[in-house]
């Protein structure tokens, strides 16, 4: 987590530097495509809030926890990562700032290793958790990964 906060303002810093010092420019009709993209990320996340009581920013097993199979949950494991991802990766072009995808890279990379970290907690202290592996085969991109 300490990582993934870092590269996010990283991101954030070399956006506000990329605007004071005009590195790079991004076409407007692009800024308004990539806007409706991370507004469909922040609905996606609303929506998997709204599901899922148990989340948390600590991977842990809390009392009653239950697997969620329905809604997003019935298409990739993890849809809160999911729309974390839209959301990371399309800022920094929303911002105007092409270099700040590359802190925006490393959140994904490393939001790919907590899903892995997640997955064995989930694995071995779940119940019904491997049934729902079986159900839903993708973890974070729907016939990709």
């Amino acid at each position: 987590m300490s990582l993934l906060i870092l590269c996010a303002l990283i991101m954030l810093a070399l956006s506000g530097f990329n605007y004071r010092y005009h590195w790079t420019t991004v076409p407007t009709p692009v800024v308004f495509i990539f806007s409706l993209i991370i507004i469909g990320g922040f609905i996606m996340l609303f929506f998997v809030m709204k599901k899922n009581i148990f989340t948390s920013r600590v991977i842990e097993i809390q009392e009653d926890q239950e697997v969620i199979d329905t809604g997003l949950y019935s298409i990739v494991r993890h849809p809160m990562y999911l729309a974390f991802s839209v959301i990371f990766f399309f800022s920094p072009v929303i911002l105007g700032s092409l270099y700040s995808l590359i802190p925006a890279v490393c959140i994904l990379i490393l939001l790919t290793f907590r899903i892995r970290n997640e997955e064995k907690v989930l694995k071995n202290e779940l119940k019904g958790y491997f049934e729902y592996i079986k159900k839903v085969k993708y973890r974070l991109i729907p016939f990709i990964w």
